[in-house]
């Protein structure tokens, strides 16, 4: 861990790192360096773009430099070395000023086949145009590799459309050529009723904190200047977090972090100024190593999670809190959800936070939270210790759930109606290259002996492929997509209106 933290510090005077190909992929060296030197020459290009992307990389501040050793020689046999060798290195460089991945070049997809197949028929038999070439050499081989790219790429371009789609709140998805209205995108994505914050983090960090300060002496006041808090960690939040002051203690795995990471005097520095914490990385890496004493204050920050769980501990199961406000209709009733259709597989397929308010006489609609908590004045409310009416609230319960489980039902509905055109192109495409695939086989197959090793391996690709495209249909449509047996809610808060 020590040569770790002395190669991420720039004032070290360790600043070179010496790995074996295990480095070439899945880790990011980009803020530490911006150099890379290929001791040793791959010849496959899906290798060469895996170590450059340790570098070469978004969020990198320097411009990549990246080198490549090879070794001249006079032997005659290995003469076309030098012009392959420049091949290679050039279709790298081509293929990272484009959009097209290493793997297209070839379409062996495989890292030693490319360079089995570079050996075989570029450097043994001194090819300089073996990288020109793609590897199928029948006309019906490489029919089927295009058709196979085509596909992936018209999935590829219809993803692309809708995450613009997404991102851009469906105001882009037709002008690029997309087949799928904004409409239909906007109507996948979880309704906007999905998300609500009363606070921002920061906000909430320091209102949560303060009130379970209230009823425990063992929380230190907060220190805040400005935008920037101080918070000591009690002794609970020290076994969750694993402090080394912890070590006879049981520590939580799931949630401690790292021993290195710990502050000096368990005292943790939070702010919500993201530039200010982008600076204190850069001073961290330029003295001491990765972890910077001054933390972003997130939701998924160790410290905001077990701030929720302790307050959500201040009920017991199956409670929720009940308060009154005078800007409802007085007897009013306003049950508060957040509800999910959940998947077979139990993935959140509709995520929806609304109401079930019911009013004097009976009268029962459905509104989106945000509403119903704007109509009570939520924010301004302040504590009255005007007693609710709890006996009314229970009774009234079981026909609110009812309401909200069928108002999720009513959601669901219409996401299948509007994914199931989605979904029906998605399947399409992937009948479009199982018919094509098919006719290749039974064309090899009319062509050999029903009787050989070959034949018999085409028929068991044939069969196995048709198990491949059942084993989706029940493992990933209907697992992934299709609805479970119930809508799940939960009830959060239920507003009585007083006078």
């Amino acid at each position: 861990m020590a040569a770790v933290e002395a190669f991420g510090t720039k004032s070290s005077p360790v600043r070179m790192m010496i790995a074996t190909d295990v480095a070439s992929e899945g880790i990011n060296l980009h803020h530490q360096c911006h150099h890379v030197i290929h001791y040793d020459l791959p010849w496959s290009i899906i290798t060469l773009i895996q170590r450059n992307g340790r570098v070469d990389r978004i969020g990198q501040t320097e411009t990549s430099i990246l080198r490549y050793l090879m070794v001249e020689t006079k032997n005659g046999l290995l003469k076309g070395d030098s012009a392959i060798f420049e091949r290679l290195i050039g279709k790298v460089e081509e293929i990272n000023r484009s959009t097209r991945s290493g793997e297209s070049l070839l379409q062996l997809y495989d890292p030693q086949k490319e360079e089995e197949y570079i050996a075989q028929q570029g450097l043994l038999k001194a090819d300089s145009t073996v990288l020109d070439k793609r590897v199928g050499h029948s006309a019906t081989t490489s029919t089927e590799a295009n058709d196979l790219e085509l596909i992936i790429s018209a999935g590829n371009l219809k993803d692309d459309d809708d995450l613009v789609a997404l991102l851009l709140g469906g105001e882009e998805a037709g002008g690029r050529g997309s087949d799928v209205s904004s409409e239909k995108v906007d109507s996948v994505v979880a309704n906007n009723n999905s998300r609500i914050r009363f606070y921002k983090d920061f906000d909430f960090l320091v209102a949560a904190y303060r009130l379970l300060q209230e009823s425990n002496q063992e929380y230190l006041p907060l220190e805040i200047e400005g935008r920037m808090l101080t918070l000591t960690a009690p002794p609970d939040l020290k076994r969750r977090l694993g402090a080394p002051s912890q070590k006879n203690e049981i520590i939580f795995g799931g949630t401690a972090i790292p021993q290195e990471a710990w502050q000096e005097g368990d005292q943790f520095r939070l702010t919500d100024d993201v530039e200010r914490v982008k600076l204190a990385i850069t001073a961290a890496r330029n003295t001491s190593g990765y972890w910077s004493k001054e933390l972003l204050c997130s939701e998924t920050h160790p410290i905001m999670q077990w701030l929720v769980e302790r307050l959500l501990m201040q009920f017991a199961r199956g409670e929720a809190p009940i308060i009154t406000s005078r800007e409802l209709e007085e007897g009013e009733l306003a049950f508060c959800f957040i509800g999910q259709v959940p998947s077979i597989a139990g993935t959140p397929l509709v995520v929806d936070s609304h109401s079930i308010r019911i009013r004097p006489g009976g009268r029962c609609e459905m509104a989106p939270l945000r509403n119903t908590l704007a109509a009570a004045g939520f924010e301004r409310l302040a504590n009255t210790q005007t007693p609710a009416r709890v006996a009314a609230a229970e009774l009234l319960i079981p026909a609110a759930v009812e309401a909200s489980l069928e108002h999720l039902r009513s959601l669901e509905k219409q996401r299948q109606e509007k994914v199931k055109p989605l979904l029906q192109q998605e399947e399409q495409r992937l009948q479009q290259w199982s018919q094509k695939r098919q006719e290749i086989i039974d064309q090899h197959l009319r062509e050999i002996d029903p009787n050989s090793a070959s034949a018999k391996r085409l028929q068991r690709e044939r069969d196995e492929m048709d198990k491949y495209l059942k084993d989706r249909q029940q493992h990933w449509r209907d697992m992934h997509l299709l609805p479970g047996e119930s809508p799940i809610t939960r009830l959060v808060l239920v507003i009585e209106g007083v006078k």
